[in-house]
């Protein structure tokens, strides 16, 4: 009789744990903004495109820059305008293509502006276009680009209209674009189980595109997914973060003044 006991034990224990760690997850990312649920290739392109924006002295991130940074990134997108012969070239009215490859250009620099209402319009389609359409949690650099393609009342939806003039090859490009997102979400709920699919997320914003792409192609990518999440939470349990809970529930209860609670 003492070994189901015990088994019985382990099992509450762990679900204990486990229900410990999604609190503990669900106060980190509360404070978090778009920005940090983007893939690792979507931040980098958003980082690049300030960066660009500073080395041409401008005052804000316009989406032109955005889109910029789509053909200088490493990302899946580069390769995918590469295949539909789409080059930086085709932006040479709207930039000096020719200070485009300094050395330093991507390099840190001071007073970096903040992204412009449309580039902030931008963000927001991409993370509902990821939410609601696709059913991702996560906003990759082929959503970010897609919405960019789709959104009409985008001052840069125009202008990429006016770069690919061949009304076939934009709605070809549309169409890779969609069909790459779903194959990636189908593999991600078929091949890996529901209870890990939280982490397999998490995963694709520490990982390029590409070398994530490599892991949903592979047979492991369930085992990779899980032993991401298992050196997540060993992580997670090294900081303290039950205690900090604790001490902004403190913190809350007297800002707020005494609770009164009914019988």
């Amino acid at each position: 009789m003492q070994q189901p006991i015990l088994i019985n034990q382990q099992i509450q224990e762990e679900k204990r744990r486990r229900n410990q760690i999604y609190v503990a997850l669900d106060y980190i990312f509360s404070g978090l903004t778009y920005f940090e649920y983007f893939s690792l290739d979507a931040f980098l392109i958003c980082k690049n495109a300030k960066y660009l924006a500073n080395f041409y002295n401008k005052k804000q991130v316009s989406s032109e820059f955005i889109l910029l940074s789509f053909f200088a990134s490493n990302s899946n997108i580069s390769a995918l305008l590469q295949d539909f012969g789409i080059s930086k070239e085709s932006l040479s009215p709207l930039f000096s293509l020719d200070e485009f490859k300094s050395k330093n250009f991507f390099s840190p620099q001071q007073n970096l502006e903040n992204f412009s209402y449309e580039s902030n319009l931008l963000f927001e389609h991409a993370a509902e276009n990821a939410f609601f359409r696709f059913k991702s949690p996560i906003i990759t650099s082929e959503i970010l680009f897609l919405t960019l393609l789709e959104k009409k009342e985008l001052k840069i939806h125009k202008l990429f209209k006016k770069i690919v003039k061949n009304e076939t090859l934009w709605h070809l490009l549309r169409y890779r674009l969609i069909k790459n997102i779903h194959t990636q979400e189908s593999i991600i709920r078929n091949e890996i189980s529901k209870n890990q699919q939280y982490f397999g997320y998490l995963l694709r914003t520490q990982l390029s595109e590409k070398e994530y792409q490599k892991l949903l192609n592979s047979q492991l990518v369930s085992s990779g997914v899980s032993l991401f999440r298992n050196s997540f939470v060993a992580s997670l349990l090294k900081n303290n973060y039950f205690d900090l809970l604790g001490k902004e529930a403190y913190a809350s209860i007297e800002l707020t003044g005494i609770r009164q609670y009914s019988d």
